[in-house]
């Protein structure tokens, strides 16, 4: 196989349907979820369960209400409610949470016509309504409160590493979000491009912006938002120029929300704003790996 094949298959993705990208992709995901569940305990377990009730049973009543092609056994529903109680704090009301995942369904997806023709990611949606309807519910709580012995957590590398300190559910166990990720580039589900140059502008402009890189990476959502909501293939641009300036602009828009806005996370917002602008991502030129024979 020429270099030419290896790179192209690189960054192709495999074609498949879309219960089997869901199956791999929850595959991927149950071990930061299982993680989070472990470090902040039955709350948080029961949580990321009730935003996924909540965003299946809107899949499946508005997809009969609307006429909307959707089909609740892909899972695409039970992906995006998972991820989205993966965002959330573990101390975060559940009530409010599931109202979230259910909003995300129905207004980002269902209401454009069901899952492949989504505008924006619901995954990032519920996350941004969680912050803008219920700011007095986002904090985050330390890991292992729950336990007799509270671990002493801190923002040491070992403790981002592994995720053992105040955050989101699913968001700060970075190890098992990297295994993940290995795991779905392997099944071809992604391809390398979108998570490496996301992580890797996120790194740039925060050194640029004065913030402390491996917290950057390590400590919020850029990780879980990297690997599981931006590659999403209906939502990219098309060609590698344009993946690469789209994740180039959601890593702009992270860092400076992150360092001059009042919300504690600026990832979800980034990734719809990117969302909504990828028309310019698609028109830029790619560029032509073929030689001309003379």
């Amino acid at each position: 196989m020429g270099s030419k094949s290896i790179f192209k298959k690189l960054i192709t993705e495999k074609e498949t349907t879309v219960f089997d990208r869901m199956i791999d992709t929850l595959i991927a995901l149950l071990p930061a979820a299982i993680a989070g569940s472990v470090y902040f305990g039955i709350h948080a377990l029961l949580l990321m369960l009730c935003c996924i009730l909540s965003a299946v049973l809107v899949s499946f009543l508005a997809s009969k209400v609307l006429s909307v092609n959707e089909n609740p056994r892909d899972l695409s529903a039970v992906v995006c409610g998972l991820i989205i109680g993966m965002a959330m704090p573990s101390g975060f009301s559940i009530p409010a949470a599931m109202v979230c995942s259910a909003a995300a369904v129905l207004v980002a997806r269902m209401m454009f016509g069901g899952n492949g023709c989504e505008i924006v990611s619901p995954a990032a949606f519920g996350p941004v309504m969680a912050f803008l309807c219920f700011p007095g519910l986002f904090y985050y709580n330390e890991p292992f409160t729950h336990l007799p012995t509270v671990f002493s957590s801190g923002f040491t590398t070992k403790q981002l590493i592994f995720g053992a300190h105040a955050g989101a559910i699913g968001e700060t166990p970075a190890v098992f979000l990297a295994l993940g990720a290995v795991y779905l580039i392997i099944r071809r589900v992604i391809t390398p491009v979108i998570p490496f140059f996301a992580v890797g502008f996120v790194a740039l402009f925060s050194f640029l912006f004065g913030v402390d890189v491996e917290t950057a990476l390590l400590g919020g959502g850029v990780l879980l938002a990297a690997i599981f909501i931006l590659p999403d293939r209906n939502l990219t641009p098309h060609g590698l120029m344009g993946k690469i300036a789209y994740c180039a602009t959601f890593a702009l828009l992270t860092v400076v929300i992150r360092r001059y806005a009042v919300t504690l996370e600026g990832v979800y917002f980034a990734i719809l704003m990117v969302n909504l602008i990828r028309p310019i991502f698609d028109a830029i030129p790619d560029i032509n790996f073929r030689r001309d024979k003379a």
